[in-house]
């Protein structure tokens, strides 16, 4: 027994996840940004004023603003516990181009890492590469000469999510996998993984004979 879907109901639906998504990113990014600024404040308060704080706090604040450069983690370079920087290093690493545990940036490498070109366990962003992938799907893109285009807004991972998406596992509307949810193609193992944790799509999901 097939599936069958309507495009604009599977895009509507598609879409409002994808809108939740992105809103629990930005609402991450600035809550990791909002503990950077706040340890960073305590260390310079620390500073000036010697408070007496608990040792790992201490711990904390004194690894996460040690840089090659200078004594802040906003900095050219900057490795910490939180590090801010244009490139970082760190268990959370904020920056133009950012490698740790939580990673974003411009092009981030991480456990999870969000950013314009991400690569991570689970990456979110504009080209999103990982085990789960989610990627923008921007239908904007840079020529690349007689061989044509590179689309920006791509994810290719185990797990491929985005309206231009590849992966194994692939729920899209442009893109390509070897087991497929779209509107085009429903592959059994694919409706099976991604209505599980997606039941929205149960609705937009029709069988047939």
């Amino acid at each position: 027994m097939a599936e069958t879907s309507n495009f604009e109901q599977f895009k509507e639906t598609f879409d409002a996840y994808f809108s939740k998504w992105w809103k629990a990113a930005g609402v991450l990014f600035v809550l990791v940004y909002l503990v950077a600024f706040g340890l960073y404040t305590l260390a310079i308060c620390d500073k000036h004023l010697d408070l007496a704080l608990p040792p790992f706090l201490r711990a904390i604040i004194t690894f996460e603003y040690w840089s090659w450069m200078n004594d802040t983690a906003v900095d050219a370079i900057g490795i910490g516990f939180i590090a801010v920087g244009a490139l970082t290093f760190g268990v959370v690493s904020i920056g133009a181009c950012s490698v740790g545990v939580i990673a974003m940036g411009a092009f981030s490498v991480g456990i999870v890492a969000v950013g314009a070109f991400s690569v991570g366990v689970v990456a979110f962003g504009g080209n999103s590469f990982g085990i789960i992938a989610i990627g923008s799907g921007t239908r904007h893109g840079y020529e690349v000469g007689p061989k044509g285009r590179f689309d920006i807004g791509r994810a290719v991972g185990v797990i491929a999510i985005g309206p231009k998406a590849c992966g194994v596992y692939t729920l899209s509307y442009e893109g390509k996998g070897t087991h497929m949810l779209s509107p085009d193609r429903q592959d059994a193992k694919a409706v099976a993984l991604f209505t599980r944790w997606l039941p929205k799509f149960k609705g937009v999901l029709s069988p047939v004979s």
